[in-house]
């Protein structure tokens, strides 16, 4: 008689973060059984303790979730995923104290690059290193709205966990409808997406077009272009294996409508990520020497939009 297959599932998560892909994540979830606490701002945490998380989703439907919120950590759970936006990381971390998290494994879903070091630096070798792919947003009406038909997870960990950790983790997310999949090095799960990413970001926030207007702009497609290419270089110098024929194939496929957090924040006047995903990718290629311009000079454009149109 063969044995049974036990399949890994987390008995509690800590979602720090709650904000669209936060409590997306969340939301989902607690509609699959797991022990979930939000940790957020105080209006978050109301918010949540008082309506839930109103989720309207093209994959798992509409419905209404009820995880526990805090403003701060105090239990210690199997995974704590980090969500907030790479500016109000050093922020958000104290609200999570590292004596919680001695046997927790972290799963950082930010843009950017840096933040992992900040995370080991923190938190010690327990990072997994994530990147999320997935068009969600939170309404006026403050439903948490996620509009592709995708929601896709890669994850990886050169060192801190096992291999067979990762692997059950993908299994899991998997077993819960969440496309996942388990990178071959944490330098791959960054930059596959950071390389696309911030193309389609700096693009859109400079124009505030959609990535259909640019694309069919020969202007605007080879500043996209070129912004692959510098960034695939600075890349592959760090030791992802990153193609940039690949990336531009990627975006060519991106739905004509599709816009950027990056140029929603922008547009609205909010605190951005400019510098997390873009400023870091400069940095990086300072230190190797390659030289980013077209990245610089999309950089330069969006922050002298924002300063001729400050916020109000």
């Amino acid at each position: 008689m063969e044995k049974a297959i036990i399949m890994y599932t987390p008995k509690s998560i800590a979602v720090l973060g709650p904000g669209a892909v936060g409590g997306f994540l969340a939301s989902v979830f607690w509609k699959n059984g797991v022990e979930v606490t939000c940790i957020g701002l105080e209006s978050e945490v109301n918010e949540i303790n008082n309506n839930g998380i109103n989720v309207k989703s093209s994959i798992f439907g509409d419905f209404v979730a009820k995880p526990k919120a805090y403003t701060d950590l105090t239990n210690s759970p199997d995974i704590l995923f980090i969500t907030v936006k790479a500016n109000y990381l050093e922020q958000a971390l104290e609200k999570v104290k590292p004596e919680l998290l001695e046997s927790t494994v972290i799963i950082p879903l930010l843009n950017g690059l840096e933040h992992v070091s900040v995370l080991r630096e923190r938190y010690g070798n327990r990072i997994v290193v994530g990147s999320i792919s997935i068009e969600v947003f939170k309404s006026k009406k403050g439903e948490t709205t996620h509009k592709s038909p995708f929601s896709k997870i890669r994850i990886a960990s050169d060192n801190d966990v096992s291999p067979s950790k990762v692997a059950d983790i993908v299994q899991w997310f998997s077993s819960i409808g969440i496309e996942a999949q388990q990178g071959p090095s944490e330098a791959d799960v960054i930059w596959k997406k950071l390389v696309r990413l911030q193309a389609l970001a700096l693009s859109t926030a400079a124009t505030n077009r959609s990535i259909g207007e640019l694309r069919q702009n020969p202007e605007w497609r080879n500043k996209i272009l070129a912004c692959v290419r510098e960034a695939s270089t600075v890349a592959q110098s760090l030791g992802a294996n990153i193609n940039p024929n690949d990336v531009i194939e990627q975006i060519d496929t991106l739905g004509p409508e599709q816009l950027s957090s990056l140029q929603r924040d922008v547009s609205q006047g909010k605190t951005s990520e400019l510098d997390a995903i873009a400023g870091a990718i400069v940095r990086a290629g300072e230190k190797n020497k390659i030289k980013c311009s077209n990245i610089k000079g999309l950089i330069h454009t969006i922050n002298s939009s924002v300063n001729k149109h400050p916020s109000s």
